[in-house]
């Protein structure tokens, strides 16, 4: 429960930050603040969640939108947005494997990027007995 209230603040704190820098986040759920990086104009929806776990990183540049139940984490990889990107509603962006998205992208809603794959070197076996 503590833990809980500890995120909530947290969550709380930098959202006041980004708004000061004249970004608005409005994330249901902001986790790894040390390790989200958010440039100027940046608008992240309601109900959307940006997540970086241990050893990964999340970048967005400047006047980019993140649009209304995205999901964007990490995964212990990097994601990296570049300017004047939009990435429309319910999305999902992982970064294990390491995403880099450019500068002056538009991605359409409900769009699915993973940047990694499964081991199927052996096609006598399922895939996922293969491993990662």
């Amino acid at each position: 429960m503590i833990k809980l209230v500890f995120q909530y603040v947290q969550g709380c704190l930098f959202r006041m930050k980004e708004l000061l820098r004249g970004n608005i986040v409005l994330a249901s759920k902001v986790v790894g603040l040390s390790r989200i990086r958010l440039g100027t104009n940046v608008y992240i929806s309601g109900n959307s969640r940006i997540v970086s776990e241990t050893n990964g990183g999340i970048v967005v540049g400047n006047n980019c939108k993140i649009g209304t139940m995205t999901i964007v984490e990490d995964r212990g990889g990097s994601i990296t947005i570049g300017d004047n990107t939009a990435i429309n509603s319910f999305c999902v962006l992982y970064g294990h494997g390491g995403l880099r998205i450019g500068k002056n992208v538009l991605i359409a809603t409900h769009v699915l990027l993973i940047p990694a794959n499964h081991n199927f070197s052996d096609p006598n076996r399922l895939i996922r007995e293969q491993g990662e």
